[in-house]
């Protein structure tokens, strides 16, 4: 049987009609009109909300590794503009300390106590606290 005498046979025609892949297909622009090409489904929509899912993790992901960079990699010692800021900051605190221990030395005595050990600062520093809660200042000097 030939290719042209399945065509006259009617049989044919309407079995080849019955199914809906042998039926005609409209031409698609997808320039023109992209909604007609994906339409709207349960499948298309979980898609859609797993794309939006794997981005969210993916934004979460990075803030948690922007946060242990922070942590753990960056510090202030690393950086040579923050690390000078620090050192001019306790060069300025030692200064001011100088200056008040030259014009205070009761002021001498207390950062010579706390220089200590604790197991010594510690009996030695509520000894001080004692005599200058008595209201006389030169007591404990």
């Amino acid at each position: 049987m030939s290719h042209d005498d399945m065509n006259n046979c009617s049989g044919f025609n309407e079995a080849a009609a019955a199914f809906s892949w042998n039926g005609s297909k409209k031409a698609i622009n997808p320039y023109l009109d992209p909604a007609e090409v994906a339409p709207e489904s349960a499948l298309s929509n979980l898609i859609t909300l797993y794309a939006a899912d794997n981005e969210q993790e993916q934004l979460r992901r990075e803030a948690l590794s922007e946060q242990v960079w922070e942590r753990y990699f960056f510090n202030e010692s690393r950086d040579p503009v923050q690390r000078e800021m620090e050192q001019d900051k306790l060069i300025s605190r030692a200064k001011l300390a100088h200056e008040q221990q030259r014009f205070n030395p009761d002021m001498i005595i207390l950062a010579d106590v706390n220089a200590q050990p604790s197991h010594i600062s510690k009996p030695l520093m509520q000894r001080i606290e004692y005599f200058s809660s008595l209201g006389r200042p030169k007591a404990y000097s």
